[in-house]
């Protein structure tokens, strides 16, 4: 079984995927050899790419473990994680027949018998097998963290989601912060002289990539909301559907009655007194139908404004992130 169709982090040169594979306490020694191999080789970009790569932590260095050791048992609960997120958005919309406990129940047991598998994750502390699973259970709502766990290049757990992911199921995924383990020797020059010029850019990096962070957040929460908005439009929708049934079938009603009563007399006046009240409650329920249509659309306009807040959103952040990229060092 193949691994699960998620896009490759894209930030991360095919060169040094394999960095990621060796233990975190020489990641860093590793990483700036390959940095000047390829420096030397000519291969510039590269080189500033790789040297911008941050040292797994714990956490993250245990999932990369996981991908190379249990690959199947991976794609398994990224599967699973398809279908849970599938199935979130089928009970926000009020589909029936959605299995939402039996999607999150599956979802936690192929995370479970994937860290059982590995004896060096599951001998792990409690707490690092926390963040492990934190962030297995992130991965089914964000794509990029998904991508970043198939490919086995993750440099940080997801931190927990905020309050609302347990009402929709899609909260914010925050990151936690790469930790300072680069050691002193990151922010030296060849003489072993400290740069300070590069740690205030370093740090008005940090600053703007915090930004960027914040922009992020606001951007998940314009995606929860377009979310619900599509929900609402889909119940609208429904509505709406029902109510041009139920005219349909006190139109016919009322029809049948008319014909019925022409056969007698004393029974075409009821009958007609039957069909006349079938005629208001048909017509009730086209303005009903009416209604319904009208919110759906308004609805609908609601969920082309959060789109388009959602797109300004996801220039703004772009634009953040393009900045704090100038000034990486």
């Amino acid at each position: 079984m193949g691994r699960a169709a998620y896009p490759r982090a894209v930030d991360v040169p095919s060169v040094a995927v394999e960095l990621f594979a060796g233990p975190p306490e020489t990641f860093v020694a590793r990483r700036d050899a390959l940095a000047k191999r390829l420096r030397g080789e000519g291969r510039v970009e590269e080189s500033k790419a790789v040297k911008r790569l941050r040292r797994p932590t714990a956490a993250a260095h245990a999932v990369n473990v996981l991908v190379r050791e249990a690959p199947d048992l991976v794609n398994e609960v990224m599967t699973a994680a398809a279908a849970l997120a599938t199935a979130q958005r089928r009970a926000l919309s009020g589909l029936s027949g959605t299995d939402l406990r039996g999607a999150v129940r599956a979802h936690n047991q192929a995370i479970d018998g994937l860290m059982a598998a590995v004896p060096e994750v599951a001998a792990m502390p409690a707490n690092a097998r926390d963040d492990v699973r934190r962030t297995l259970h992130a991965a089914a709502l964000d794509d990029d963290l998904a991508a970043r766990v198939v490919a086995g290049v993750l440099s940080t757990a997801a931190a927990a989601p905020d309050a609302s992911a347990a009402l929709t199921g899609f909260g914010a995924l925050a990151v936690v912060p790469d930790p300072v383990d680069d050691g002193p020797a990151a922010h030296e020059d060849h003489d072993g002289r400290r740069d300070e010029a590069g740690v205030a850019v370093e740090e008005e990096g940090r600053a703007e990539e915090e930004a960027a962070a914040r922009e992020a957040e606001r951007r998940a929460a314009a995606e929860r909301a377009l979310i619900r908005a599509r929900a609402a439009v889909d119940e609208g929708r429904a509505v709406s559907s029902a109510a041009v049934a139920r005219a349909s079938s006190a139109r016919d009603a009322a029809v049948a009655a008319a014909l019925k009563a022409e056969r007698t007399d004393a029974a075409a006046v009821e009958a007609m007194r039957r069909a006349e009240a079938l005629r208001d409650a048909a017509d009730s329920a086209a303005a009903a139908a009416t209604d319904a249509a009208a919110r759906a659309e308004e609805l609908s306009r609601a969920v082309a404004r959060a789109a388009s807040d959602l797109a300004a959103r996801e220039e703004a952040l772009a634009g953040a992130e393009a900045e704090a990229e100038k000034h990486r060092p």
